[in-house]
């Protein structure tokens, strides 16, 4: 595990609904829209979904062991051939224990890298991975540099108030 700039990927079966055979996020998920009585409410907000999503495809909470608690990162648009939708990200921190066990898929994989190798412009291997507008590319990078910033001088100082 990378101690600062570590992206946790994963690789969808070949039979998955989203992004099949390709290395993407690690977790994605639909916000349920609507209640289980059809009032028209929205069943959950998107925070809620995420965290939802985490424990159905990973078996695991927000908040657990090693897992710290999620952090909306931002919204943007996506797009595929199929639909167009808004995206929320949200991200946690996996602490110094390491990962929890994971409850993947058949044909599924999880694997580490930094995030320069999969959110710069020139990427080796770019085919493999799932489809990224710039917008999403830009954000990552700069909330992962941020974020691997602020760790190093953690690391070197002490927590900086």
């Amino acid at each position: 595990v990378p101690r600062n700039g570590g992206v946790l990927l994963r690789k969808w079966s070949r039979r998955a609904g989203k992004h099949p055979g390709k290395w993407g996020p690690t977790v994605h998920g639909e916000v349920h829209c609507y209640g289980a009585g059809g009032s028209g409410h929205a069943a959950e907000v998107s925070m809620q979904a995420a965290e939802r999503a985490l424990s159905e495809q990973l078996g695991i909470a927000a908040g657990s062991t090693n897992v710290g608690t999620l952090e909306h990162w931002f919204s943007t648009s996506m797009e595929d051939v199929s639909c167009r939708e808004l995206v929320d990200v949200y991200v946690a921190n996996v602490e110094g224990g390491g990962l929890p066990p994971l409850s993947l898929s058949d044909g599924e994989e999880v694997d580490w890298v930094f995030f320069g190798q999969v959110f710069e412009d020139q990427v080796a291997g770019a085919e493999l991975l799932f489809p990224m507008r710039p917008e999403y590319k830009a954000s990552m990078l700069r909330r992962c540099r941020a974020r691997a910033v602020r760790a190093d001088v953690a690391h070197a100082f002490g927590e900086v108030m």
